[in-house]
């Protein structure tokens, strides 16, 4: 009796959670010292509806404790796939890990919370967080990658407003923050996370623009040629000033993609990034880019703009001036030393166009020898 009390108790705090936890499974209730992660989708992938998703479990466990049986996929608290134990192996310290594999197919469009249940061999939980999904009845031309684009946090529709000039040009300026990245090896492990952030502004008098892209193809100099690519990361619609759009978003981490062990010890890599602005059939409108970005271990690279620095012009003194007249030309007498001292100038700057005159990004950029700094908010000269 007491025994089927004691269960009682538990499945009605564990239905409680799951009532007042929104359609997603309670992850706060795991066995001790064991996660469950899901490796896809990742958060804020939009899919076109129809499209298949492609769902990946892994479980990391004490080697001492319960092992893994099983994976259960759910989307909205409802159970969507069953998958077994694809791979399993150790670890260090005494920990054992387990993946697992299915596929889904959303019935419908809108946005979906998937999550993955490991079934551990003493019965207990181990739920993943959710992962955050849209469908959309929309399909990005050119798009060939076999992941789909992430990151996206707005809502799960495409933009009901209407599109007031059909042929209105609609002109993109992308700008990527930082301008290089460094990132983590086996000498700085503690490196921070190579992340990289991209600002969108689109003129849009047309409101023509739904989404934008962001394309980035990695170059491994040490190894050739060799190159790879993952899934666009989706910016997400922030603001709006007249027919202005602003769009913004942050890649995932990059470190494990910029420094693989397969392709030999870690190098420079160019990150050659396109960004796409796409209307609400999915037909591009505008490209900024094919653009590159700099990535090394450990410490970012100089980017190439920040290489030139002044030259100083140096003017040897004579040994043993009596006076300013004996100074030759360049140098000037110091009265303490009774010494010809070089005088240092550094060049003059060329002049350019007055370009703080224009406070608009549009007529900024319209202007010869102008380009408007989208971070400091002000026009400068090229």
């Amino acid at each position: 009796m007491k025994t089927r009390f004691r269960f009682a108790i538990v499945c009605f705090v564990f239905i409680s959670v799951l009532l007042s936890s929104g359609c997603v499974l309670p992850s706060t209730l795991n066995f001790p010292g064991t996660s469950t992660e899901l490796g896809l989708p990742s958060p804020g992938s939009i899919y076109s509806l129809g499209q298949v998703v492609n769902l990946a479990a892994v479980t990391r466990f004490p080697l001492a404790g319960p092992r893994v049986e099983g994976f259960t996929f759910y989307s909205d608290a409802r159970e969507i796939a069953v998958a077994p134990i694809g791979a399993s192996g150790t670890g260090s310290g005494g920990s054992g890990w387990a993946t697992g594999e299915a596929t889904w197919t959303p019935p419908a469009v809108g946005e979906y919370q998937l999550q993955v249940w490991a079934r551990l061999s003493n019965g207990r939980l181990n739920i993943s967080s959710p992962a955050r999904i849209c469908v959309l009845d929309i399909s990005f031309h050119g798009y060939t990658d076999s992941l789909p684009p992430y990151g996206y946090t707005a809502a799960c529709e495409v933009p009901s407003s209407p599109v007031t000039d059909p042929s209105a040009a609609v002109r993109l300026t992308t700008t990527p923050s930082p301008i290089s990245i460094g990132y983590a090896t086996e000498t700085c492990p503690a490196a921070p996370p190579a992340t990289i952030t991209f600002y969108s502004t689109v003129d849009d008098p047309g409101n023509r623009a739904a989404f934008v892209l962001v394309d980035m193809v990695l170059n491994y100099h040490d190894v050739g040629s060799t190159t790879t690519s993952g899934p666009a990361l989706a910016l997400t619609q922030t603001s709006s000033v007249g027919a202005t759009k602003i769009f913004s978003g942050s890649s995932y981490d990059l470190t494990s993609d910029l420094g693989p062990s397969t392709l030999g010890p870690p190098g420079i890599v160019t990150i050659t990034w396109t960004a796409r602005a796409y209307d609400r059939s999915g037909a591009i409108l505008v490209t900024d880019g094919p653009h590159d970005l700099l990535a090394a271990p450990c410490d970012p690279p100089v980017h190439p703009l920040l290489l030139a620095t002044p030259t100083l012009i140096t003017i040897l003194p004579t040994n043993t001036p009596a006076s300013a007249r004996d100074c030759p030309p360049g140098t000037f007498f110091a009265d303490q030393t009774h010494k010809c001292l070089p005088i240092q100038t550094l060049p003059t700057k060329k002049s350019g166009p007055n370009c703080s005159q224009y406070t608009t990004d549009t007529s900024c950029n319209a202007a010869p020898g102008c380009a408007y700094d989208y971070i400091a908010k002000q026009c400068k000269a090229k």
